[in-house]
Parts: structure tokens; C-alpha cells; sequence
């Protein structure tokens, strides 16, 4: 969950510009997958994008940063451009989930690395998530490109706010989701791959247990090693 210490590494890392706080989170996250039994499942790896104006002010986009760390854990493709974010929204911390998925309805679009994910199962990567609404915005701009299947992981889950209690961690139809902690990983159905762009949540909670990684690999899409 999101709370300290794991509040405090996010929050210090992401508004004093400073990524490197976030090495053992994507850590954690990835030994999340690996406890749920999903390290096997994607073939490439997205992050959830920053918009432009948002990445200048913060200097950085933690998204990119934890996706490109986690796609080196899992020696997978990382494709940094398979989405972009096509409109600004304003700060969403106090609204609800419908407020939300206005505000971000059609916020993502393709990116120039789009097609890259055509037939393929993606992992999905954010930093928090609190109602979902941010990942299914992003989830239903990848559709159109025909994923093979889509998985979000996040480093903490937030508390919704209490009018959104009720629909927190309930996605639509095509972006349905079974949000799975690092606590309780072990106990993830791993069998549930299908091809409808649908998967499991993975939330690395307790991240302030892990150990600082080395290090992930530069920021390019990286061919893969091993073929699923």
C-alpha cells in the first residue's frame, strides 16, 4: 500500500527529482511478478506516459524509469514509445473514479513504437495506482493495436477517495483486472492469459523490503532474448 515508507521513497524521488529512489521499488515489483508467477508472461513492456509539459516541470517520467528497470529484471523488450500522452489533465488526487475516467478519456494515444505490440503480451507499468481509471485510459489506447494480452504492474496502490471506495479496482469490460499485492503474490492465478487484453494487477507493496538492483538498461526498445 501506499504508505510510509514506500509514500515517502515515491514522493521524495518524484518532486525532488530524484529517479534513482525509485531502483528498489522496480525491484520489488519485479519480484512481485516473479512471486505471482507472471515473470514468464510479457513480451514487452510499457510505461504509462507522462505528458510533455508534465515530464519538463518534473525533470524525469517515473513510469519510463521503473519500466525500463523492470524490463531489464525480466530481460524483456522495452518499448518507451508504445504510448504517448496526447492531452494534458489536470492533478486528479481528490477525484473520484468517474471524474477521473472523464478527465482522462482519450488522454493516451499510440505512440511511434504502437505497432510493436501487435500480437504480443504486454506489461503495463505505473508508478501508483488509486482507482484505475489512469491504466484502463491507457489499456484502451493499446487495444486498437491488437496486444495479446496486457498486465498492469504499479510500486503501491493508494487509498481512493471515499466516493470511489466502491469502484476502485474495477476496470471495464476490456481492461477487467484481478489486483494481486506483493504480499499475497504467491497466490495470483497465473492461468488467466488469455488473449483479451485482460490480466492481473500487480502492485510491488511492500517495496521498502527489497534491496537496491544495480542497475536496468538504457532507454531503447531492447530486442528480446528470450521468446515466449
Amino acid at each position: 500500500e501506499y504508505e510510509f515508507p514506500v509514500s515517502a521513497i515515491i514522493s521524495t524521488a518524484k518532486f525532488r527529482s530524484m529517479p534513482h529512489l525509485f531502483r528498489p521499488l522496480a525491484l520489488a515489483m519485479y519480484e512481485a511478478m516473479v512471486e505471482a508467477n507472471l515473470d514468464g508472461y510479457p513480451q514487452v513492456v510499457v510505461s504509462v506516459p507522462l505528458h510533455p509539459s508534465r515530464r519538463r516541470e518534473r525533470g524525469f517520467d517515473q513510469a519510463l524509469y521503473l519500466a525500463r528497470l523492470v524490463a531489464g529484471y525480466l530481460d524483456r523488450s522495452f518499448c518507451p514509445r508504445a504510448l504517448k500522452r496526447v492531452r494534458a489533465t489536470p492533478p486528479q488526487k481528490r477525484s473520484n473514479r468517474q471524474q477521473r475516467l472523464v478527465a482522462l478519456h482519450e488522454a493516451f494515444g499510440p505512440g511511434p513504437q504502437a505497432a510493436r505490440v501487435e500480437g504480443r503480451r504486454v506489461l503495463l507499468v505505473d508508478d501508483v495506482v488509486t482507482t484505475g481509471a489512469t491504466l484502463e485510459a491507457a489499456v484502451q489506447a493499446l487495444l486498437p493495436q491488437l496486444p495479446a494480452g496486457i498486465v498492469s504492474l504499479v510500486a503501491a496502490r493508494t487509498p481512493p477517495p471515499d466516493t470511489c471506495a466502491a469502484a476502485a479496482g474495477s476496470p471495464g469490460a476490456d481492461a477487467s483486472t484481478a489486483d494481486v499485492s506483493a504480499a499475497d503474490a504467491s497466490s495470483a492465478d497465473a492461468g488467466s492469459q488469455g488473449a483479451d487484453a485482460s490480466g492481473a494487477d500487480v502492485s510491488a507493496a511492500d517495496a521498502s523490503t527489497a534491496g537496491p538492483p544495480g542497475g536496468g538498461p538504457d532507454n531503447r526498445c531492447i530486442a528480446d532474448k528470450r521468446q515466449s
